[in-house]
């Protein structure tokens, strides 16, 4: 029975009519939410959020943030599981709303370059409680100061079970500014 079973998911699939998942009966985990980002008066940014996968468990995450011509500024892609926000997410539904929750940024405390910590001269990385600000590998304290002065938008997201990503829309583009580590 098991052989004839396979010997038709095989077929369907090679004939391209259904995926492996769905020709065993899994139901793939395939879901979008869309946001828009009005970062400041007269900018726009389309945050986009996308799962893709035979199930919630197995799915590959991916953020895009578009300009608006459509143009990608920004794109990472994490597996669902090892983020914090999609932790235990088993449902097209859950996806959705987890989705949703991690493009949103209505609660940002971070929503500017300015609110990103300081940085003390002498110091390893910027402080925020006891909890440090790690600045992308190409961002010195000078770069990252001259960052907060500038008082650009910043976008950040989830991007482990203890950590967020940050990054600033800047006149040349999105640009990571580094990583956000918070208890899990």
């Amino acid at each position: 029975m098991f052989r004839r079973l396979l010997g038709v998911i095989i077929a369907i699939t090679i004939a391209g009519a259904v995926s492996p998942a769905e020709a065993a009966g899994i139901s793939r985990c395939d879901a979008r939410a869309t946001m828009l980002w009005m970062p400041a008066q007269g900018q726009v940014v389309v945050a986009e959020a996308v799962s893709d996968g035979p199930t919630c468990a197995l799915a590959v995450v991916t953020l895009v943030l578009r300009g608006p011509s459509g143009q990608p500024l920004w794109v990472d892609s994490r597996v669902a599981s090892q983020v914090m926000t999609f932790g235990g997410v088993k449902t097209l539904a859950a996806m959705n709303k987890a989705l949703n929750e991690w493009i949103a940024q209505r609660t940002s405390i971070l929503a500017r370059s300015d609110k990103l910590p300081d940085w003390q001269r002498g110091a390893t990385a910027p402080q925020a409680g006891e909890f440090p600000f790690l600045p992308d590998a190409d961002i010195d304290r000078e770069a990252y100061m001259k960052i907060r002065a500038a008082k650009v938008p910043v976008f950040c997201y989830v991007q482990g079970m203890e950590s967020m990503t940050c990054v600033a829309l800047t006149a040349d583009g999105i640009m990571k500014v580094g990583v956000q580590t918070f208890p899990g």
